[in-house]
């Protein structure tokens, strides 16, 4: 996410100032920016071996997907009533 983007942008950054060679600079924002999203997605995997791998996507049975609020139930029905 937005980490991934800083980084890239730090590289560029010391590339242009001449910190780093501009080869290198690109060939890192190339690997980053291939890798990063992934790591970023799959953060919780690599601190945790036991962690399903997309829980996000799991259906829990006893868990109930309502909207809790009653009040926001009836605004989401007036909504779709429309």
């Amino acid at each position: 996410g937005s980490l991934t983007v800083s980084v890239l942008t730090f590289l560029t950054t010391l590339a242009v100032r001449k910190r780093i060679p501009f080869k290198v600079a690109v060939w890192l924002n190339v690997a980053l920016a291939s890798v990063g999203p992934w790591i970023v997605l799959l953060w919780h995997k690599l601190l945790d071996f036991d962690e399903m791998w997309f829980p996000q996507f799991v259906f829990d049975a006893d868990y109930a997907y309502t909207i809790p609020a009653p009040e926001i139930q009836g605004a989401f029905a007036a909504l779709v009533a429309r």
